[in-house]
């Protein structure tokens, strides 16, 4: 299957396209993504490359600032998930060590009984 190489950035009301099959470059637009992604398909079957896998190099909007801060937000906020889920195994792990009862831990912690369970079993 040959591989067309596609950078797209949002203009206006279109969605505009320019790709690369082998070392040939070409363009098109579309009103969503969606379409823009079959564009680029049906052009490159116009050019003599039917079956392309379309492979997204970058994508552009005016707020690429803001679409960057939110995957680094996101990006921390599962690091910070990750983070709380251990610390939350630890946590009961600690005080089922000292003798805390499950509905004890789920109390204090303001949690389920049912949730501390799942917590302790790692």
């Amino acid at each position: 299957m040959t591989t067309a190489y596609a950078k797209a950035q949002k203009d206006g009301k279109w969605w505009v396209a320019f790709f690369t099959v082998d070392g040939k470059q070409y363009g098109t637009q579309g009103l969503s993504f969606s379409e823009l992604e079959r564009m680029v398909k049906d052009a490159a079957d116009c050019m003599g490359y039917p079956d392309i896998d379309v492979v997204w190099q970058s994508i552009e909007t005016p707020h690429d600032d803001l679409v960057t801060r939110m995957k680094q937000e996101g990006a921390q906020i599962e690091t910070l998930r990750k983070q709380y889920a251990q610390t939350s195994r630890d946590l009961v792990a600690t005080l089922r060590s000292e003798g805390f009862t499950i509905r004890d831990i789920a109390v204090v912690l303001g949690i389920s009984s049912g949730r501390v369970q799942q917590l302790a079993k790692g």
